[in-house]
């Protein structure tokens, strides 16, 4: 897993100059929707480092690219509920897809909700609500709402920390006398 991290990490920081680069890390919040397992919350944590003045463009932008993936996903079980459904049963994930369908039938939109304000993947959910037969917009309005609160507070969190850090009396001076710290704090100065 950490030679995957590194991989991650290095093609990120060549990619980070490019003008593209705020449009790669939404696609990334759109595909997180279709490739279970995918590393996207790390990726976009790695997105902060290369452009951490960037924090606020780039965490919109994966919400936003986690909301279209939310709405594609939805729009797609939408059109073919039944063999999706009968192709999930048949899976491992059957009965995690149970476990949820009740949370779902009980508290319905709610699920997604307090989901949504998670960095946790939110697909399972999305869906089950799709095919119980809720709006693929309504769902991808909830995850947009959700994604909005939850990854500009990381973003924040990421590009704040470091200074919060060097300025405690007690440990940013040990810090700073640490080389590979040194290096990244100069990153994340004010504009």
């Amino acid at each position: 897993m950490p030679k995957i991290a590194s991989q991650v990490k290095s093609r990120c920081l060549r990619f980070a100059d490019r003008p593209y680069y705020p449009a790669i890390v939404s696609a990334v919040g759109a595909v997180d929707y279709f490739l279970p397992g995918a590393p996207t919350n790390a990726i976009f944590v790695a997105s902060l480092v290369p452009r951490p003045r960037q924090w606020r463009r780039l965490s919109v932008l994966f919400a936003l690219g986690c909301a279209a993936g939310a709405f594609g996903l939805a729009a797609l079980i939408g059109w073919y509920e039944s063999t999706f459904t009968a192709w999930v049963l048949r899976t491992e994930a059957a009965e995690l897809w149970a476990r949820f369908d009740v949370l779902v039938t009980r508290y319905g939109l709610g699920v997604l909700a307090i989901l949504a304000v998670t960095p946790a993947p939110v697909r399972l959910v999305v869906a089950i609500l799709a095919a119980s037969g809720y709006g693929a917009l309504s769902i991808a309005m909830i995850v947009l709402a959700g994604r909005l609160v939850a990854y500009p507070g990381l973003a924040w969190l990421m590009v704040t920390t470091p200074r919060l850090v060097v300025r405690a009396p007690w440990l940013g001076s040990w810090l700073q006398r640490c080389r590979p710290f040194r290096s990244q704090t100069h990153l994340m100065e004010d504009d």
